[in-house]
């Protein structure tokens, strides 16, 4: 495990991130113990890990370690008297020359994988992430006349309960067949998806081939190697994340209605 050499700036986010270094890369990290509670840093890494299989772009992460040794030196002003950060946290590396936002039809038009956007969709229900607002996917300049590159980042409050979720809560959302929910395009079609519907990129043959990948990749024992290499110190209670994989399985299950939905909503918006 990779130990945090320094601290550069506390960010203003709902999760208190730090910006800052590991050896000579650049990353975000989400510590130990944050007032969230540590399950914001077991989605981090669960969704990484989904997010990888699948192949999405997204940026590389993982765990480390801010111990004693880590130069806090930039952000001591910024630390609670009271708040002690070192410990096993999770880190996302920094994708430099980004812009979070979609502004326009053209923007969309010259990012080189545009198409990917049917698999992100999919996977933001998946994992009920209703936070894929202009913030969370960005969009890398980097590549020049090549056309841009998006990524998606931030899945620390997901699963429908954010960082609440438990043996309870999960249960209910299952009985409740919270898989129909359109709260997820609701609140990010008019910032992230619009254009990609109306270039039809976002298109029912590529969801439903989207769909059958998910549920080639996605198995029981593939989600068991995750769970199984999460830290134990960021695990308060087995039977809550034997609930989670559930949940998670649950959604994947019924992913052939939300390609359907997706589609339909669509057409409810004036699509064609």
């Amino acid at each position: 495990m990779d130990n945090v050499t320094k601290l550069l700036e506390r960010l203003e986010a709902s999760t208190d991130p730090f910006e800052a270094k590991i050896n000579d890369r650049y990353v975000y990290i989400k510590t130990f113990g944050c007032r969230w509670s540590n399950k914001i840093l077991i989605n981090e890494y669960i969704c990484l890990e989904i997010a990888k299989a699948l192949k999405l772009p997204i940026p590389n992460g993982g765990f480390c370690l801010v111990n004693d040794e880590t130069d806090i030196t930039d952000v001591i002003d910024d630390i609670g008297y009271d708040e002690n950060i070192n410990g096993v946290a999770f880190y996302s590396e920094k994708i430099h020359n980004v812009n979070p936002s979609i502004k326009s039809i053209n923007v969309v038009n010259n990012i080189v994988n545009k198409d990917e956007i049917n698999s992100i969709i999919l996977f933001d229900h998946l994992v009920y992430n209703i936070d894929r607002h202009k913030g969370n996917l960005l969009i890398n300049y980097g590549g020049g006349i090549n056309g841009f590159k998006m990524y998606i980042i931030d899945h620390s409050h997901v699963f429908n309960l954010q960082h609440n979720w438990n043996v309870q809560g999960l249960q209910k959302l299952i009985i409740s067949d919270d898989y129909k929910d359109k709260i997820i395009l609701d609140l990010n079609y008019k910032e992230v998806y619009k254009y990609f519907y109306e270039l039809r990129i976002l298109n029912e043959e590529s969801l439903k081939s989207a769909a059958e990948n998910f549920k080639k990749v996605i198995t029981e024992e593939f989600l068991d190697n995750i769970f199984n290499s999460i830290p134990k110190v960021w695990i308060y209670n087995l039977e809550d994340l034997i609930k989670l994989k559930e949940y998670i399985l649950y959604r994947l299950n019924n992913i052939d209605y939300m390609v359907n939905m997706i589609i339909n909503y669509n057409i409810i918006k004036g699509g064609v």
